[in-house]
């Protein structure tokens, strides 16, 4: 067995042994108890990693200053992934067998499943902040360890899509990109429309995620008799506003929605006078807090809530706090305690809970709904 064999070997069965005795690597006579938060702060997604590490420490630090979780600090130990999911393997395992954590956060689908079997294997819980569908999939052996701080795609669908239906459409055009989360919502849209059947879609069209003429799928939506336009694009803000902006240029005033994802300061700047009145889900709203005041009011002191990765690091932090309250005190009887906690408020917009079978704990009721006023985003009545 050569060197780098034989480090291996000795690390994952330092790691077995510790997961066998079921109490956390460092977590013992009075230590602080340690999460840790593994985002990126380098290279792609590092606004979003920044806002999440940011809030993930606020709300730690007010949970210390009121005296800790149970007489006990709480540490954060923060990792750079760099969106590399090898690096996230690596950080993983030094956050496990080096620092002792009793959970990790994550940030991004990529990282996610590049740790999700090491934190099974160390039977220490994982808390994404995303929405990729893999990371709580019921099948996966990793499933029992992650928890999913976020809204998914499909929460998106009904809640927007509803919100067509309540403003009196009934003919739907669908523009996505073409890539995996336009496709996917596409689809959910569809399954979800025909489950209820309350509404007909007559109409779907679509471009490349970099495509810069968009004449084509505008003026098919220009000429259809659709009554309203869902716009599906993940990470294409520009697409998004380029179709916009394509679409009003054709003289249709169509009613446009969006998903989540798309409402962000990006999609005002990408499409300019042409967002006015664009009707989105929203998980975060900078313009204006409403049900989100206490998250702005514990950021207030660490920089304010600047994005919705301040929502979603806050969210984290507080929810691991709710387990490690119960008792928690390491990996195990955290992952145990997530399962049976009631229903309880992250920072969010509605009430959060998970069971054996409910590693999603969150839905709908936890996302706002936005209108783009005056290159704003205001917030509309459920």
């Amino acid at each position: 067995m050569d060197r780098r064999q034989f480090l291996i070997a000795t690390s994952w069965s330092a790691l077995g042994v510790a997961a066998g005795t079921g109490r956390a690597f460092a977590e013992t006579n009075g230590e602080p108890l340690k999460v840790g938060v593994l985002v990126p702060l380098s290279g792609p997604g590092a606004e979003f990693g920044g806002q999440e590490r940011q809030a993930f420490e606020a709300v730690f630090e007010k949970i210390n200053a009121a005296g800790g979780v149970g007489g006990k600090p709480v540490r954060v130990i923060v990792k750079d992934s760099k969106a590399n999911p090898t690096e996230a393997a690596r950080l993983a395992n030094q956050l496990i067998l080096d620092d002792g954590v009793v959970a990790i956060t994550t940030g991004t689908g990529a990282d996610t499943m590049a740790v999700a079997d090491i934190v099974a294997r160390a039977r220490v819980p994982l808390f994404f902040m995303g929405s990729t569908f893999a990371a709580t999939d019921p099948k996966a052996q990793y499933y029992p360890w992650v928890f999913r701080t976020c809204t998914t795609a499909t929460d998106d669908a009904v809640l927007i899509r509803d919100r067509v239906v309540k403003e009196g459409h009934k003919r739907l055009a669908i523009f996505f990109s073409e890539d995996a989360f336009g496709q996917q919502s596409t689809e959910l849209a569809e399954r979800i429309t025909r489950e209820k059947n309350d509404i007909g879609i007559v109409l779907k069209t679509s471009a490349a995620l970099n495509a810069t003429d968009l004449t084509a799928p505008a003026l098919a939506v220009r000429r259809s008799d659709a009554d309203a336009v869902m716009i599906f694009s993940g990470a294409g803000v520009n697409a998004a506003g380029g179709f916009l902006r394509k679409l009003r240029e054709l003289g249709s005033k169509i009613p446009a929605y969006g998903p989540a994802a798309l409402a962000q300061p990006a999609l005002v700047r990408a499409a300019g006078d042409a967002a006015e009145g664009m009707t989105l889900a929203a998980i975060f709203n900078a313009d204006e807090p409403g049900l989100l005041q206490p998250l702005f009011d514990v950021l207030k002191d660490h920089g304010g809530a600047r994005g919705f990765g301040s929502l979603l690091g806050a969210a984290s932090a507080a929810t691991i706090a709710e387990g490690l309250k119960a008792g928690a005190k390491d990996g195990p009887s955290l992952r145990d305690a997530m399962e049976k906690l009631p229903p309880f408020s992250p920072y969010t917009a509605g009430k959060v809970q998970y069971a054996p079978n409910k590693h999603d704990g969150w839905g709908p009721q936890n996302l706002l709904i936005v209108r783009v006023k005056n290159g704003k985003f205001t917030n509309l009545d459920p």
